[in-house]
């Protein structure tokens, strides 16, 4: 994980938060490689909006 580019690490925070999440239609959770392969083509997406993304070397602290 510590070689992973900004862009997959953006793609792994989708995927996990898609895994806490209800999508309605869907009767079944959806499996583990479908929620990656939505977090990629998100981040893919975005890509082709010219966004671009970085990842700060230290967690950001809550405020209390």
């Amino acid at each position: 994980m510590a070689n992973w580019t900004p862009e997959e690490h953006l793609a792994f925070d989708i995927a996990y938060a898609l895994k806490k999440v209800t999508i309605p239609g869907f009767r079944k959770s959806l499996k583990e490689e479908d929620r990656f392969a939505i977090g990629q083509a998100v981040v893919e997406h975005l890509k082709l909006c010219r966004w671009e993304f970085s990842k700060p070397f230290e967690p950001i602290k809550e405020r209390p």
